[in-house]
């Protein structure tokens, strides 16, 4: 039989035992890897990220490239007298800024910004995924020094892009891809010489016109891709 000494020396042991497992003023130690868990688009987070947007991005950023200094140069061919067509071919071969080629050319699908709710809907849920998909690049405008767009088309039956008129931005300069829907609804909504859908049994089409520009008169280009230009591209978000 343990003596009354004994037993004390036992208790004694058995709380420093509870104590070194959980300190005061510590927590119990957990594993990150429990509460990792697959979301979005097949990446490992901790917690679900929102994304800014869903997108479509050109596997060949070099081919987009290559077609926008074609596009530049199209124009110099048509239009010799302009001499910021010029400029603007000249500077792209040297890679001058302002004006110049976007780094990562896309179209946006879907934007989500801060409203979480777009997460529910759909459009986001049914969008397909780390998935390869085509579009067609079916013309472009070009307003000199501040903001080239690539117009497209795509097959609605595969995904769907939520934008009354889909497009890609190929240069920036003085505007930013911000004021590229008030050019287009300015395009084909106010000044009515086009429509969008034109664009997509147009044959060769070049066209130079004036149009009203947040509030000043802008000169811009216009012209369809004919044949248009098939793009492999990757689903994606950002």
């Amino acid at each position: 039989m343990k003596s009354d000494k004994e037993n004390k020396q036992e208790r004694l042991i058995d709380n420093s035992a509870q104590q070194e497992k959980i300190e005061p003023g510590k927590e119990e130690v957990k594993n990150d890897d429990e509460d990792e868990q697959i979301v979005g688009f097949n990446l490992k987070q901790k917690k679900q990220k929102v994304p800014e947007f869903l997108g479509i991005f050109p596997l060949s950023v070099e081919a987009i490239k290559d077609y926008t200094f074609e596009a530049i140069t199209e124009k110099t061919k048509k239009y010799p007298e302009d001499l910021s067509l010029q400029t603007i071919l000249k500077n792209f071969k040297l890679e001058k800024q302002p004006f110049k080629f976007v780094d990562n050319p896309h179209i946006v699908a879907l934007y989500i910004g801060k409203d979480k709710k777009i997460l529910k809907t759909s459009s986001y849920r049914e969008f397909p995924k780390n998935t390869q998909v085509e579009f067609k690049i079916i013309g472009h405008i070009l307003v000199p020094n501040k903001l080239m767009i690539a117009l497209c088309d795509y097959d609605s039956s595969v995904f769907n892009i939520e934008n009354k008129y889909p497009h890609m931005i190929l240069m920036d300069g003085e505007w930013t891809a911000k004021e590229s829907s008030q050019i287009l609804k300015a395009i084909f909504e106010e000044n009515h010489k086009y429509k969008f859908q034109e664009f997509k049994l147009a044959g060769k089409l070049i066209d130079k016109m004036e149009i009203d520009l947040f509030g000043k008169q802008e000169t811009i280009y216009i012209a369809s891709t004919f044949p248009s230009v098939g793009v492999l591209s990757e689903t994606d978000s950002k």
